[in-house]
């Protein structure tokens, strides 16, 4: 790779030992890279999910006395389960060759000895970004990686679903509350299918009339169908579905070989029940249910410091940790938006903070529910959840809609008629 090239390839480096990091990412920057750097596998994904590395660089061990591997061959498995393209290299002592063996066999592409040898570091590095850019036939994801983040079991359900669903082709169903994950699990098993070099385009038919959803979806240069040939079509609000779409649609999967995979949200398999039969069937005989950020507590504070860190790094403000009594305050919260108001509230937060640390304050979602006493447990009302957010999502976009809309996931001219229902 010529120098020149190498400037925007960005590493992640994955390691316990502060001065491990320190001396790696000092090395490779002076190199032209891009280094980020994460203590262990919980910051890791969150790096992944703020933007793909072009090269890993993985630890075996993270845990005090542990030399197993076992920690990092299963960071490994989950990193090219997420995704195929990744490409791997492992760091271990001289007295790791066999657990550097055994990466290598998991998938890792290379392995460098501890402590190393700067030239070696370098060169592995450069071979790995050269190796993912050969890799990744299409563009470099510009949002980064869809990474289911979280500890509790249901996401752990949630990402062993996604994994088996990626290894088929085959059209499903992803249900669950609005905001709770349903696009993301669904670039997620876009990303780790076969068809992730190709086009993923979602499209929201709520608010849309039956021609206009034929229109969205067939359109003959530049329908849904044809920007996604190859790749995935996912329909936001299926059971928005109008009948005579519902009739080409269904035609569409009957080819014998469909020119896009289908994939489909909504809140329930119940809300199906108006589409035609055979339709319903062929999507829901796969079926991922999503559970409510309120089913899944142990996923708050994972992804309440990823939003917060994601937030500081896009409006270069000052990293702040999220202090013990914020951590209560957000654990004991409903969610009625589920991630997407964590994540409204997570970027107010970022706002307000005037503290060394996040306080519960700053994560009171709307100052005129403060002020008027909102209840400890949060405010259950789903109109003045939905207006928040809207809120929030403008503020941070500077009234940008079109970049709101995108945050929000739905369009913008759904966004439009939110904002005027909410007097916005």
């Amino acid at each position: 790779m010529h120098p020149a090239d190498q400037t925007a390839a960005r590493v992640l480096f994955i390691d316990d030992d502060q001065d491990v990091l320190e001396a790696g990412a000092l090395l490779l920057r002076r190199h032209g890279f891009d280094v980020a750097t994460a203590p262990g596998p919980d910051e890791a994904w969150s790096v992944m999910a703020s933007a793909p590395p072009d090269a890993i660089l993985l630890d075996l061990n993270f845990s005090p006395g542990a030399r197993s591997g076992d920690e990092g061959l299963a960071c490994l498995g989950r990193i090219l389960s997420m995704d195929p393209d990744a490409v791997v290299a492992v760091l271990t002592g001289h007295s790791g060759v066999n657990i550097a063996v055994a990466a290598m066999r998991a998938g890792a592409n290379d392995f460098i000895m501890k402590p190393w040898k700067n030239d070696r570091l370098v060169s592995v590095v450069t071979d790995s970004v050269a190796l993912h850019r050969q890799r990744r036939a299409g563009p470099k994801p510009a949002a980064g990686l869809p990474v289911l983040l979280g500890r509790s079991p249901a996401i752990g359900r949630l990402r062993a679903q996604v994994e088996r669903l990626a290894q088929t082709d085959a059209p499903a169903l992803l249900c669950g509350e609005p905001g709770a994950g349903k696009m993301l699990a669904a670039r997620a098993v876009h990303a780790a299918s076969v068809r992730r070099a190709e086009a993923f385009v979602s499209i929201d038919l709520s608010g849309l009339s039956g021609p206009a959803q034929d229109s969205r979806l067939f359109g003959p240069a530049d329908g849904a169908v044809v920007r996604a040939a190859g790749g995935t079509l996912y329909l936001k609000a299926a059971e928005h579905l109008a009948r005579p779409v519902q009739d080409r649609l269904a035609d569409l999967l009957a080819r014998e070989a469909p020119p896009v995979r289908l994939l489909a949200g909504a809140p329930e398999p119940a809300s199906l029940d108006g589409w035609r039969e055979d339709l319903r069937h062929t999507l829901g005989a796969a079926r991922i249910m999503i559970a409510p950020l309120r089913a899944r507590r142990g996923d708050i504070i994972p992804l309440a410091e990823h939003f917060v860190r994601l937030e500081e790094r896009q409006t270069g403000g000052a990293a702040r940790p999220i202090g013990a009594s914020a951590e209560a305050f957000l654990a004991a919260q409903p969610w009625p938006g589920n991630v997407r108001e964590l994540r409204a509230a997570a970027a107010q937060a970022v706002l307000v903070c005037d503290g060394d640390h996040y306080r519960p304050q700053d994560f009171h979602r709307g100052p005129a529910e403060h002020a008027k006493g909102a209840p400890e447990g949060g405010d259950l009302n789903l109109d003045r959840a939905e207006k928040r957010l809207i809120e929030a999502a403008l503020a941070r976009h500077r009234h940008n809609v079109s970049h709101a809309a995108r945050d929000l996931g739905i369009t913008r001219a759904a966004l439009y008629r939110r904002m005027d229902k909410h007097g916005l």
